[in-house]
């Protein structure tokens, strides 16, 4: 069945076709992505043969028709109950992307779980919703989807709304998991942490190292940038100080206080060839 219907954002289109559905697993997929062709059938004999409501998947990046292996991996975890599978949503090995797997339609029906119109980073919102809803669910290392990378798209061009996008979802993720699966919150404060400095890193484009002032982003003001380092540091301040992270997050803060962030990316860069690295 296809569906036409006045262009309202993603996240409505996904919402419209979550009430359309009427089958027993739903899967979104990007505009301007493809799939491997055995996709489905890999997936579908998983269901199969493991009873789970979610089965993930790795994938390739796509640069300019040249495929690369993706920054994510699948870990091979195999059978995993929601809170090993939350675990590694928020230890960074996964992605919140909700084209790396399909799930049972009644996952979103029962639970309510809809993508949140007029925000972005929709994905990020929902994603650990449905994990924490399936109870179990099947991870794979195949790499069945190729992400068209676009320097253009939403996941790399920022303004000053994302910081209120994200914000609002994080507070509602914070929430969700102190209420359901508490035990996984303090890997959720380290997700939380490494997300709004990514998305500070993005705006202020530091890739570069510059003498001069970094400039603002576009449209945000320094009081919305104040604004998310006061929130990086209430986050750090509820990590353990025994935790590796504790002082990995010390060295980004005080990076971000002092203009060293592009400094740390080309001594990242350049330590590869000392330690022999490719």
């Amino acid at each position: 069945m296809l569906v036409d219907e006045p262009n309202l954002g993603l996240s409505a289109a996904r919402n419209h076709g979550l009430k359309k559905a009427h089958g027993e697993y739903v899967y979104f997929v990007d505009s301007d992505d493809w799939l491997d062709y055995n996709l489905v059938f890999e997936v579908l004999s998983l269901f199969e043969r493991f009873e789970t409501k979610v089965v993930a998947f790795s994938y390739y990046e796509v640069y300019s028709n040249q495929k690369v292996e993706s920054a994510y991996v699948n870990p091979k975890l195999g059978k995993v109950n929601s809170v090993e599978a939350l675990l590694h949503l928020f230890k960074g090995s996964f992605g919140s992307y909700v084209w790396r797997f399909i799930a049972k339609r009644e996952l979103y029906t029962q639970n309510e779980i809809t993508f949140p119109q007029g925000r972005n980073f929709e994905d990020v919102a929902t994603t650990y919703q449905v994990f924490g809803a399936a109870g179990l669910l099947y991870f794979s290392a195949k790499r069945l989807y190729f992400y068209n990378q676009r320097s253009t798209s939403i996941t790399h061009v920022h303004d000053a709304k994302d910081i209120d996008d994200m914000l609002k979802t994080l507070v509602e993720m914070d929430n969700y998991i102190e209420h359901n699966f508490k035990a996984v919150l303090p890997e959720l404060r380290k997700l939380q942490f490494n997300l709004i400095f990514m998305l500070l890193i993005r705006m202020h484009g530091w890739k570069t190292i510059s003498k001069n002032k970094i400039p603002r982003p576009r449209s945000a003001s320094s009081q919305s940038i104040e604004k998310l380092v006061a929130v990086l540091e209430q986050l750090h301040r509820k990590t353990a100080k025994k935790d590796m992270d504790y002082m990995r997050q010390r060295i980004k803060l005080s990076a971000l206080k002092y203009h060293l962030f592009p400094v740390l990316l080309h001594v990242k860069k350049y330590a590869h060839v000392f330690w022999g690295r490719k």
